[in-house]
């Protein structure tokens, strides 16, 4: 069998793809996190495979792997069924996060608070799909300062538009050259230090002295 799939399934909005494609069955194939769900399909298929087994195995899938049973399998009608009746988690569903385009998230009544809801996302080493939800983040019109601020530095200042954040850049550092100083030997961001984010780098700022620059 396959390793169990990723617990942070991302789907980002792009409204020029084709609507199914955030379904948690594709998403599954894309990346072949499906195999596991086909295995134990084929082995419910097997009149010896004992269906208490079975059954215990269904209780421990990933929500989108129940999804992908019920929407791709041809199997016995004991094995869908109980697959079917396996409860999800009251906050899963069916387990993939879907990143909301701007349109989508201005017909929201708290859109900063939807935006905070990814942040927290429980997907810390998942680094590919955490810069996809900082990605979106940055890129929305609804984000505030403390959003960014919880975004690591490199995220920002390095891969997702850095002009987003300029306002609060010369915020810190004003006319203060030594300021712009720290803050361009801060950047080196070595790849074997732990990340520090947008907020822990601002503040790190204010310690440093605030001489102004002379024509």
């Amino acid at each position: 069998m396959s390793p169990a799939p990723s617990r942070t399934l991302i789907r980002v909005v792009d409204d020029n793809l084709d609507p199914d494609y955030d379904r948690p069955a594709r998403l599954l194939e894309r990346h072949s996190e499906h195999r596991r769900a086909e295995t134990l399909a084929a082995l419910a298929a097997n009149p010896h495979t004992p269906h208490a087994a079975v059954g215990d195995v269904l209780q421990v899938l990933h929500p989108a792997e129940l999804v992908w049973i019920a929407e791709k399998v041809e199997s016995p009608d004991w094995f869908i069924n109980t697959a079917a009746a396996v409860p999800a988690a009251e906050e899963e569903d069916d387990g993939v996060l879907r990143l909301l385009s701007d349109d989508e998230l201005g017909k929201h009544p708290d859109p900063a608070a939807v935006l905070q809801s990814w942040l927290d996302f429980p997907a810390a080493d998942e680094m590919l799909s955490r810069s996809d939800i900082y990605r979106a983040v940055v890129k929305s019109r609804h984000h505030t300062p403390e959003h960014l601020r919880q975004i690591p530095a490199d995220e920002i200042l390095c891969r997702h538009e850095p002009e987003v954040v300029l306002k609060m850049l010369l915020d810190h550092c004003g006319r203060s050259t030594d300021r712009w100083t720290a803050l361009a030997a801060a950047m080196s961001f070595p790849y074997d230090e732990e990340r520090i984010t947008f907020g822990e780098l601002l503040d790190s700022l204010h310690g440093v002295p605030t001489r102004a620059q002379t024509s």
